[in-house]
């Protein structure tokens, strides 16, 4: 009987081990992957920031190109004007 006792004493605390070094690796993996989503999060706020600015950009563009489309329309009015006296 007593024998048996210690057998179960024994396979008991290689259990509670072997959950702590689950534990311990599991909070080890947890710990990682948090600092990666805090990662990936710092990305994104840059990527958020570069898609701004990157349409801002191409809305100056888009103005100039206004511009310029407007320019070259009020440039040939006054050619076909010219050439008309």
């Amino acid at each position: 009987m007593e024998l048996q006792r210690q057998q179960k004493d024994t396979e008991i605390q290689h259990l509670v081990a072997e959950a702590e070094n689950n534990r311990i690796t599991y909070e080890t993996k947890i710990n990682e992957l948090e600092i990666q989503v805090k990662d990936f999060h710092i990305i994104t706020i840059k990527l958020g920031a570069t898609i701004t600015e990157l349409e801002a950009r191409l809305g100056e563009k888009e103005d100039v190109q206004e511009q310029l489309n407007s320019w070259m329309a009020d440039h040939e009015q006054m050619r076909l004007n010219k050439e008309d006296l």
